[in-house]
């Protein structure tokens, strides 16, 4: 109830259309903000390493024309701690309709706050097909393979089929 509650009042407080919060990032750090205060006190920075990035299914169109971005994001900056594209990435499976899943080798430590970011490389500028935002502090410490699903992804591209996720 308490983060229906705050998101009710940032929709409010933020436009005439009582939008409000609308990205799964924007909820993901609601429910962040909700842990921290049920526990009284800050948790623990955890520190992960991430040792891959296994996607997909990537349609046929973006085999040869993607990249993958993992930066450290302080809010209105951030430092890029990777970039990888489709050159450096291994086919891990393929679907019935002959769409991949791809592995990158990362071998990147992350800590806070954490930007993904996956772009179409056929176009100048790249276009980005998704992005996604998280806090190394509320993931499962015991878990060693953290998944994303479409509906977890911010702004997705409508080109990415809806059993598109990212580990």
């Amino acid at each position: 109830p308490a983060i229906d509650d705050a998101a009710k009042h940032f929709a409010a407080k933020r436009s005439a259309t009582a939008k409000g919060v609308t990205q799964p990032s924007q909820v993901r750090y609601l429910t962040y903000f909700s842990t921290t205060l049920l526990a009284g006190r800050m948790l623990p920075l955890q520190r992960y390493q991430i040792v891959s990035v296994f996607f997909g299914p990537v349609p046929k169109r973006y085999d040869a024309a993607f990249a993958v971005q993992v930066l450290a994001y302080h809010g209105e900056s951030s430092d890029e701690l990777f970039m990888g594209d489709n050159t450096h990435a291994e086919v891990a499976g393929t679907t019935a309709q002959g769409e991949h899943y791809f592995e990158l080798a990362v071998g990147t430590e992350v800590v806070e706050d954490v930007l993904i970011r996956f772009y179409d490389t056929r176009s100048r500028p790249h276009k980005k097909l998704f992005h996604i935002v998280f806090h190394t502090s509320f993931l499962n410490a015991e878990d060693h393979d953290i998944r994303f699903f479409y509906k977890d992804l911010d702004n997705p591209s409508k080109k990415l089929t809806r059993q598109f996720s990212i580990a």
